[in-house]
């Protein structure tokens, strides 16, 4: 969908799937508009899949299914593509789309953290700056150049189980952001900078209050806007 933008004369065009139809959608808006700037969003976490090729794959011909993907022609190289995202919403009157970036990753923990008796070992290793025993994870933070990493404030610090994350891996560069019931979040980015050592590009920190009434839409896009 065609979206002007104020500041430029040239049009900004969201193409939605990159399917073999939005493909040649993109191909034929950059035809008729060169100036335009178009994006394709996608679900999936590469460019085109030939499905032509399953049987060949399943046959053993082709080495595998990764064999069968291949990137987007050279020729559409000024097309800008957002994989691994999903569209939540379209506004049709102010020309906008919304959506969220799927590549992320949760970091979970292997206690069981429920009832007073979770409580009271959540306390007590936030204090201790304890490293619990967290799930394997399955990215490497390393190879992105940026991780935006959350936490809840538990006794004015980190929760315990993002202390481990951030001890055991390495990051080029990276943001936090917090939950809170009122108070603890300059020591919390304290803290989690100090482990991992890196100075975050942005923090946001948000109350219990502010997520229950939904007064966050502000500090969110002051928290992307600073990430640059």
């Amino acid at each position: 969908m065609p979206i002007n933008d104020k500041n430029q004369n040239k049009r900004k065009i969201v193409i939605i799937g990159l399917g073999v139809g939005g493909l040649y959608a993109a191909k034929s808006s950059m035809n008729t508009d060169r100036t335009a700037e178009v994006t394709i969003i996608e679900k999936r976490d590469f460019d085109m899949f030939s499905a032509c090729g399953l049987p060949f794959a399943i046959e053993g011909i082709v080495p595998n299914f990764e064999a069968l993907k291949f990137p987007v022609p050279g020729h559409l190289r000024r097309l800008n593509k957002l994989l691994n995202h999903e569209v939540i919403s379209i506004d049709t009157k102010n020309k906008s789309v919304s959506g969220k970036n799927l590549d992320s990753e949760e970091i979970i923990d292997a206690k069981n953290r429920k009832g007073a008796l979770g409580y009271t070992r959540s306390g007590k290793e936030a204090m201790l700056k304890t490293c619990p025993k967290i799930k394997p994870i399955k990215k490497n933070p390393a190879k992105y150049d940026l991780v935006i990493i959350g936490t809840p404030v538990w006794f004015f610090t980190m929760a315990s189980p993002v202390r481990t994350y951030l001890s055991k891996n390495k990051f080029k560069k990276v943001a936090f952001f917090l939950t809170m019931h009122g108070s603890g979040d300059r020591k919390t980015f304290k803290a989690m900078q100090r482990v991992c050592k890196k100075k975050p590009v942005s923090v946001l920190s948000l109350t219990m209050k502010e997520v229950k009434n939904g007064d966050y839409i502000p500090k969110i896009k002051q928290f992307i806007k600073t990430m640059g």
